[in-house]
């Protein structure tokens, strides 16, 4: 991805304060987010966010139909919580699993999203993974704990009848070259009927993909829409979806300057 732009001469992190935009958010969340795009040069994105959810008519509303846009991340995190609980409830033995994968050095968030998905897709049909009948979950960013890059993670629900830890997690290990993790869920994994609508809900969550404004300096801001965009977040296999439509990601024609040309209307961020 292209370096950060500036505005008026200085880098984008250090044009406005994060606290300004956080500070904003609390009481109007779309022009928070608005200011961030337009401070990024995204000023045709920006004014959709700002009518976003805005009367349309007598008996409609406009939607920006954009990942970013606290309303719509919301609306469509709402529909994958439903495509996961249907999922789930028809697994026999559903339990929870993440996998999670560092980025390199000074590497783009978006080229770790395509290292875990080429990684994540070849453990698939490792004979670890034999045995999972189905599964469904959420792909996530998230910075570093060291504030430091980025971890790319996915939270999943696994239909098998027995999984051994150790093994997966030694050759997810073996497969990232140690950059990468597995592991059970921490508290219980297994899921059960009574918490199936709570598990859904978790692993389908926007708030890392479409974080609140204010949370990310711009710089951050800037590698995340080129991270997220035109991917796909919700991951599924074997679970009697058919005919879904391509994503921006398995066609692999898109870049992140395309989203602020006139005309792009299927790659949005």
């Amino acid at each position: 991805m292209e370096p950060p732009p500036t505005y008026m001469g200085n880098p984008i992190d250090t044009f406005q304060q994060q606290s300004d935009f956080l500070s904003l958010a609390s009481s109007d969340p779309h022009e928070a987010r608005a200011q961030e795009l337009e401070a990024l040069g995204f000023t045709r994105y920006a004014d959709r966010v700002r009518k976003c959810s805005q009367p349309s008519g007598l008996f409609s509303r406009r939607t920006c139909k954009l990942r970013l846009c606290p309303t719509c991340s919301q609306r469509q995190a709402a529909k994958h919580k439903s495509t996961a609980r249907l999922a789930i409830g028809g697994m026999a033995k559903p339990v929870q699993v993440i996998f999670s994968l560092r980025s390199l050095p000074n590497e783009p968030l978006r080229s770790t999203w395509c290292r875990f998905r080429k990684l994540f897709a070849r453990i698939r049909r490792r004979a670890c993974l034999a045995k999972v009948k189905s599964a469904i979950g959420g792909i996530e960013p998230k910075l570093a704990n060291s504030g430091n890059g980025w971890v790319v993670h996915s939270h999943l629900v696994l239909d098998v009848e027995e999984l051994d830890e150790v093994v997966v997690a030694r050759e997810w290990n073996r497969l990232t070259n140690g950059m990468g993790t597995f592991k059970f869920h921490e508290d219980d994994p297994a899921v059960r009927a009574a918490n199936i609508d709570a598990v859904a809900l978790y692993i389908t969550k926007s708030r890392e993909w479409s974080p609140m404004p204010g949370t990310l300096t711009l710089a951050e801001l800037y590698d995340l829409l080129g991270g997220i965009q035109g991917r796909q977040v919700l991951v599924e296999w074997n679970t009697g979806r058919r005919g879904r439509k391509r994503t921006g990601e398995e066609n692999g024609k898109h870049s992140i300057r395309t989203i602020a040309e006139p005309g792009h209307q299927h790659d949005r961020f």
